[in-house]
């Protein structure tokens, strides 16, 4: 009976190592993952108020209809097209 319970407990144990390593390997991912989305966000934002400003101040509207395309085409692909850049604009 002895050398029965420690071998459930030792394979007890052993699960739940695996269990722990496999949960902290799925955290790691999501963080992982949910930083790739937001740096990604966060850059494409800063990228259409730069293009944005810089175009009614400084270049031409042609320069910003293609940064402004090539920003919609990026946004697009992340799927969040709708919530970042209004379709309406001036």
């Amino acid at each position: 009976p002895e050398h029965f319970v420690s071998v459930h407990s030792g394979a007890g144990f052993v699960v739940a190592v695996v269990v722990v390593v496999a949960l902290v390997v799925v955290v790691a991912a999501v963080v992982v993952v949910a930083t790739v989305v937001v740096v990604v966000v966060v850059v494409v934002v800063a990228i259409a108020v730069v293009a944005a400003v810089v175009c009614s101040e400084v270049i031409g509207a042609e320069v910003c209809g293609v940064v402004t395309e090539l920003t919609g085409a990026v946004v697009a692909g992340a799927g969040t097209e709708e919530s970042l850049l209004p379709e309406s604009e001036p």
